[in-house]
């Protein structure tokens, strides 16, 4: 039965290759950065060497043509200022100002040039500190990039499977059978159960549900490392052989990091039907997959996709799983979707970027005047913060995570303008990566404490 292969390539970041990422194209980017530190320290004073000895073999008597009109081994200098800051600015205009000790000052004749050098190094700290800013608003915006990456990866898959547990729910439901959302909880508590332990836990049950859901007979699970993949089977179902590292299909599957199999019109002969690459929401590769037989039927498009789908989940919550364990140990009532945003953003938080998340706790003692307050609360879920809503006998609390707040001020005057008819109090923390629950139990501690 023929594939189309173009419906079977996943929403994700892809790659097992470590290509380096690609330098945007444009008039300037050779201003751009192409090395970090060392090797930028290493760069700057070789370059601003061979430029000083090339202008020495030129003029003789002048090479750093002081002579000229208009200071040009400084714009040199500036290169580096605007490639990697003021700092390394600074070091190519010490560089200037030691070729001027070494090659001048043995001539009584010369003297410093005070303003030259007072120019040029003024010049190096103002191009340097417009670099500095820009290369941080980058790094920002290239870590938001990633994580809204990542979070419209994990939203794509859970649409596909509501999708998909709709349509079995519909088939299945005079047989009895548990639906596609239990299932997805069991894969979940698969990953909860050993944090420090085996790469990919639970991938036994993991593949012998997989078999039941889309109709495979033959079939193992191998862990993938930074050295490639393990001969040896995590899990199996059939046959159990080793692993054929040098598999055609296989490691088009592991360059690509997409589904391949031998529909798809490269490969027609293979020992191999099917190899999906098991792959966290960060675009790691943590395992693959290798079907060896299944039904017939069952060899299409949508069955593939399905697979691919429930793979990607998985991997996803493994990405996330040690934050989410730590999480859910402190607070026990915490809903699993919302200890994962949470995770995220605080990793969010603790990268370079810095960027802060906060979270909003609203507390209501008036049962009743929830229904005012749904309309905000659904709205705040549409612009994509998450929510956890926590009942007591006698109090409602909203626990509602914003991503990437630039203004918690405004944040939380918002709130307090939708509680001014209700009657109800509001906190804003951020998002604490220092501590293991990232700043929830403050949150709650915050609220009892006014109370």
């Amino acid at each position: 039965m023929a594939v189309h292969p173009f419906s079977l390539r996943p929403s994700r970041p892809q790659g097992f290759s470590r290509r380096l990422p690609q330098r945007p194209k444009g008039q300037y980017t050779w201003l751009m950065p192409v090395a970090h530190r060392p090797f930028a320290v290493a760069e700057v004073a070789i370059a601003m060497s061979l430029t000083i000895g090339c202008c020495w073999l030129i003029r003789p008597m002048d090479p750093l043509l002081l002579s000229f009109d208009f200071p040009w081994i400084w714009m040199f200098a500036t290169v580096f200022a605007l490639r990697y800051g003021a700092l390394l600015g600074m070091a190519a205009g010490l560089s200037i100002l030691g070729a001027w000790l070494i090659l001048y000052q043995a001539a009584p004749e010369n003297d410093f040039p005070v303003m030259v050098f007072a120019g040029g190094f003024v010049q190096l700290l103002i191009a340097g500190h417009f670099a500095d800013i820009w290369h941080s608003r980058r790094r920002r915006c290239q870590a938001e990039k990633e994580y809204l990456q990542q979070r419209l990866t994990s939203l794509t898959n859970n649409h596909y499977l509501l999708r998909v547990s709709h349509d079995r729910l519909e088939k299945e439901a005079f047989f009895g059978a548990s639906t596609l959302r239990e299932s997805l909880n069991d894969i979940r508590r698969l990953c909860s159960g050993d944090i420090d332990g085996k790469t990919l836990p639970g991938a036994q049950t993991l593949l012998q549900f997989l078999a039941d859901a889309c109709k495979i007979t033959n079939a193992s699970i191998y862990a993938v490392g930074p050295e490639g993949p393990s001969r040896s089977p995590l899990a199996s179902i059939g046959v159990s052989d080793d692993l054929d590292v040098h598999n055609p299909l296989l490691r088009q599957c592991l360059q690509t990091g997409e589904l391949s199999h031998i529909g798809d019109g490269r490969i027609t002969q293979n020992a191999y039907l099917v190899c999906v690459p098991i792959t966290s929401t960060s675009g790691r590769l943590l395992g693959v997959m290798v079907v060896r037989d299944m039904v017939f039927e069952a060899l299409n498009a949508a069955n593939l996709q399905f697979l691919l789908a429930l793979l990607a989940y998985y991997g996803g919550v493994l990405d996330d799983r040690r934050t989410v364990m730590e999480i859910l140990s402190d607070h026990p009532t915490c809903p699993h979707h919302f200890a994962t945003e949470l995770g995220r953003l605080g990793h969010l938080a603790r990268s370079d970027a810095s960027l802060p998340s906060y979270m909003a706790a609203i507390q209501i003692h008036d049962q009743s005047s929830c229904w005012d307050l749904d309309a905000h609360i659904q709205c705040a879920e549409r612009e994509g913060a998450s929510v956890w809503r926590r009942e007591t006998a006698h109090t409602v609390t909203f626990i509602v995570l914003h991503p990437i707040v630039a203004d918690p001020e405004s944040l939380k005057t918002q709130w307090e303008a939708s509680l001014a008819d209700i009657g109800g109090r509001c906190e804003v923390l951020p998002v604490n990566p220092a501590v293991t629950d990232l700043g929830l139990g403050d949150v709650l501690s915050g609220l009892i404490n006014n109370g």
